[in-house]
């Protein structure tokens, strides 16, 4: 029995590892959220921030990849929501190069980086201000499939069948 729970025990913390390493993290300042950087991206130049959301673009430029986000609430560990919640759109700049075929428009990220300001470009028939992250790490979530619960009746014990919409 004690194996059994010891077992249970390594296996529930290896479970509840953060996927963005606390180093990167441990200098975020949590008070600073997107709306307000979204209201004035030079206020906040150079604070250290965890942005998430979905990909709506990457361009692969000549100093790096430049990734287009739309802003999605992130969870207790930094995982954006599954909602239809933003409060707009930013970019992330990396040195790197980041392949758009892996980071293609649809996917949830985590962005941590320092605020660099703000970038015009257009939009539509529209110019739009976005607030300009350098990222330092990028986590890229695993694709994810929503399910609905059906409640069934059966013989037996009853079980809810979950069907992926």
């Amino acid at each position: 029995m004690r194996k059994i729970l010891l077992i249970i025990s390594i296996a529930a913390a290896f479970g509840c590892v953060a996927a963005i390493p606390y180093e990167l993290t441990k200098d975020v300042d949590r008070n600073i959220t997107f709306e307000n950087v979204m209201k004035d991206p030079d206020t906040f130049m150079g604070k250290k921030v965890v942005f998430g959301g979905e990909i709506i673009e990457t361009r692969v430029l000549k100093e790096g990849t430049q990734v287009e986000i739309l802003q999605k609430p992130l969870d207790y560990y930094d995982v954006p929501l599954v909602t239809d919640e933003s409060q707009g759109r930013f970019l992330a700049m990396f040195k790197e190069f980041l392949d758009p075929q892996v980071f293609k428009s649809g996917r949830r990220v985590t962005i941590v980086g320092e605020v660099e300001g703000k970038q015009t470009l257009p939009l539509g028939g529209t110019e739009y201000i976005y607030p300009s992250i350098r990222g330092q790490h990028i986590h890229l979530w695993p694709h994810t499939e929503e399910y609905y619960y059906y409640p069934h009746f059966d013989f037996g014990i009853g079980l809810y069948r979950w069907y992926p919409y």
